[in-house]
């Protein structure tokens, strides 16, 4: 087939006058192009050229338009830490695109942005054409360790994502004044390359049972009942911040069961597997092995140590033998169960909590409805310190419990990073076997650890989920309005002023009054529903 080309050339006495010459060339054809000879170079009329004043540098509409969405886009980590992020400068992009900050300074203008908008779509790929930046080596050698982890049958939260990906990036980009962040979107766009999803490793379901409503409104106007002024310097809010109490003085507790290893849950696996398994270094210890039990408070301050009760029939021996090598900023305690009991929560109430300052005038303690909760010797003795204790409706802690509702899942996603990240820097370094007492230091240091971390970071979380469930709202009913329960609507909860309130009904079985010291020597009535008493 022939080519057609209509070719201009300029006329050979050097006029303006041009000649169009159609050609028919076959591209078989070895016919030399018609027009005058190259002259050699000595014969040529010699011009000299203007000095070069500047290096000058073509660069494409798509590279114009990826230097500007850097710039308006990106996120540069101003410190090591990588918690204060600020958009790039044009020194960041020079050293990033090595391309002169003057030159980018002058696409950023905003008549050069308008002329690469007006080109049209042609020009960068599209009009909604969004330009995302990939780390190759980066993410290659990062799905390269997943698989790894994921074949020796180890959970992948995001936790340790973050954690290689950060890492892998300073080794392979150490010039880069950390322009990498480890940002939703950046992960995102790399599960879904590498064909990776999130997955159970068991199938656990929950319902919330609709027939507790009455036993929570019950608990909520015996809070509030319980919380009414008792003189005018309360009434006047000069000395409390909610009814009788301030909020350093209402407290909730609970314990919760915790395992040596993470393995039930969520583990980042290839699409499509059919099989999710996970690893086990030693049998039962993805179980309960130790118990943990926290304390937040209405102001969302730390003021009493997280406690780990562990497995062990003499616990002193165990004791002598580790207590060096845990960590002092939590509390240990031993015995055959590895759960809370009678003698360890009196022994709480008499050695930490009645020692803090604020509560020498008594409190509103919220907790669960375990048996040993609800004993003569302990209510007798929070009698005897005018503390008020709150049972929670069984059933219902995961609707109105603060530390279920909004703290024990960040806490303990907190916690798994820095067990997986403690066991890594273990494994690396060349340890291959782990011991019961080597699990138990472990867990003191990691859980003194995420719960420093959550107390800086979370604290308003703790602050929002007591007045969530009005723990910490006015006893008056004014701030009704920020009850938020789950499965409830707030037009249902009608708590209603704590002085106005009747008495409780037949739906609790058994009333105790315990009289408490107070200016007006007001009877406090402790209630226990039904249910409380199995």
């Amino acid at each position: 087939m022939l080519n057609d080309s209509v070719l201009q050339q300029g006329a050979p006495n050097g006029g303006n006058e041009s000649i169009g010459i159609l050609l028919s060339i076959s591209p078989f054809s070895n016919r030399k192009k018609p027009g005058p000879k190259p002259r050699p170079l000595h014969k040529r009329i010699y011009h000299p050229p203007k000095a070069v004043r500047w290096v000058e540098c073509s660069y494409s509409q798509l590279k114009k338009v990826e230097v500007l969405m850097f710039l308006h886009n990106h996120w540069i980590a101003k410190d090591e830490t990588e918690k204060i992020f600020h958009r790039p400068s044009y020194t960041d992009a020079e050293a990033f695109f090595k391309i002169p900050s003057s030159t980018i300074s002058n696409w950023n203008q905003p008549k050069h942005i308008n002329m690469l908008v007006s080109q049209g779509p042609a020009s960068y790929g599209g009009t909604h054409a969004v330009l995302h930046y990939r780390w190759p080596e980066l993410e290659e050698r990062l799905f390269t360790q997943f698989l790894g982890r994921r074949g020796e049958g180890k959970v992948i939260r995001r936790g340790w994502f973050r954690r290689l990906a950060t890492q892998l990036y300073r080794e392979l980009y150490p010039d880069t004044l950390h322009l990498f962040r480890f940002s939703a979107g950046w992960f995102n766009r790399f599960l879904k390359r590498y064909r990776i999803v999130i997955r159970f490793t068991t199938n656990q379901a929950s319902k919330i049972p609709e027939e507790f409503q009455n036993h929570i409104l019950s608990w909520l106007r015996f809070n509030r009942r319980n919380s009414l002024p008792r003189n005018s310097l309360e009434k006047a809010h000069l000395i409390t911040d909610v009814g009788r109490f301030r909020l350093s003085q209402i407290c909730n507790m609970d314990e919760m069961p915790l395992p040596f290893e993470f393995l039930s849950g969520k583990t980042y696996e290839m699409k499509g597997a059919k099989t999710v398994w996970a690893k086990q270094t030693r049998g039962g210890w993805d179980k309960r092995q130790a118990t943990l039990i926290l304390y937040v408070f209405a102001d969302g301050l730390p003021r009493i140590k997280p406690k780990l009760i562990f497995h062990a029939a003499t616990g002193a021996q165990v004791r002598r033998k580790e207590e060096a090598l845990y960590d002092k900023r939590v509390t240990v305690e031993f015995n055959p169960t590895a759960y809370n009991n009678e003698a360890l929560f009196l022994r709480w109430i008499e050695e930490e909590l009645i020692k803090l300052e604020d509560w020498k005038d008594g409190g509103l303690l919220a907790i669960d409805a375990a048996e040993f909760h609800k004993t003569e010797k302990i209510l007798t003795t929070l009698r005897e310190h005018s503390i008020i204790p709150s049972m929670i409706p069984p059933g219902c802690t995961g609707l109105v419990q603060p530390l279920d509702i909004s703290i024990n899942k960040p806490f303990k996603e907190l916690l798994r990073d820095y067990v997986d990240s403690y066991v890594e820097l273990e494994e690396h370094a060349g340890k291959e076997t782990w011991s019961v007492g080597d699990r138990r230091v472990m867990t003191t240091i990691c859980v003194s650890r995420a719960w420093d971390q959550f107390c800086r970071e979370s604290h308003h979380l703790v602050i929002t989920s007591f007045r969530n469930v009005g723990l910490s709202l006015h006893p008056n009913g004014s701030e009704d309005h920020e009850l938020s329960i789950k499965g409830i609507a707030t037009s249902e909860l009608q708590v209603g002023n704590g002085q106005e309130l009747p008495e409780m009904g037949d739906t609790w079985e058994e009333e105790r009054t315990l009289s408490t010291e107070s200016d007006e020597s007001e009877a406090v009535e402790y209630d226990l529903p039904v249910e409380h008493l199995d």
